[in-house]
């Protein structure tokens, strides 16, 4: 049924996909041997041309699937990390972060996550530049054999020319040295 559907979305209004996506929901809690095939499906829309709307329903319902089916979570959270390399929506982009950082303890392979976060602190807008700064501070702290790769990324945003996102890298910083005493 989601091939099915995935075939024409591409084609819908975004109320339209709204619909999709909301209806798919429940879906995930009567099937949740199904979670793969519905995180692809989640995946391909948000790859999708769409509205602000219709991303952060997707997003939602990502982060839904993620605390329903715990074993979702790994995919889901890189699938939103992938979604951040083409965001063009700050407000998504903070949250998709913020989710990440929330989550730093729950990511088995963190290395994949790393690189697409270090790339929005090199190409985005200083609100992104700090909430990235937030995601692999927290990453340090929840995995120190991180820190030593962490903290030279960390340490390079001491000289952004935005003073929160200096503000953040100073506090992790100090974060990063207590432990390492």
């Amino acid at each position: 049924l989601l091939n099915q559907i995935q075939d024409f979305i591409g084609e819908s209004s975004d109320e339209f996909k709204i619909d999709i996506i909301s209806s798919i929901r429940p879906l995930s809690k009567k099937h949740p041997q199904k979670y793969k095939e519905i995180l692809t499906f989640l995946q391909y829309c948000l790859k999708n041309e769409g509205k602000y709307e219709f991303k952060s329903v997707i997003v939602s319902s990502l982060e839904q699937l993620m605390t329903e089916i715990p074993d979702s979570r790994e995919q889901a959270l890189f699938i939103l990390a992938e979604f951040i390399e083409d965001c063009q929506y700050s407000s998504l982009h903070i949250q998709v972060m913020n989710l990440l950082a929330r989550e730093a303890n729950n990511i088995h392979n963190h290395t994949k996550f790393i690189r697409l976060i270090n790339n929005r602190i090199h190409l985005e807008n200083s609100d992104i530049r700090a909430a990235a700064i937030t995601t692999l501070g927290k990453f340090a702290l929840s995995k120190h054999n991180l820190i030593p790769d962490l903290k030279v990324i960390i340490e390079e945003a001491l000289g952004d020319t935005d003073s929160e996102v200096r503000s953040r890298a100073i506090f992790y910083l100090d974060e990063i040295n207590a432990i390492e005493e």
